[in-house]
């Protein structure tokens, strides 16, 4: 399992320069493949438990709450 001290800063590096270019912020349910990798459950996949899983989707839900990579894609 990638500890929540690896995957975090690995999200944020990966995803925060996004802002620059973004127009539209991808939610949770449609970014989750690519966080978690496959297969994945809603929190959980083979390389992140539900804990850290939990605690990427409360800060990814921050970061698009700001709207600082554009409006919500609905």
């Amino acid at each position: 399992m990638i500890p929540l001290s690896i995957a975090m800063p690995l999200l944020l590096e990966k995803e925060v320069p996004c802002w620059q270019w973004a127009q539209v912020a991808e939610t949770w349910e449609t970014m989750r493949p690519y966080f978690l990798g496959r297969p994945h459950g809603s929190r959980s996949s083979l390389f992140v438990n539900q804990e850290t899983g939990q605690a990427m989707k409360r800060v990814w839900n921050a970061l698009i709450g700001t709207g600082m990579f554009g409006p919500i894609k609905v």
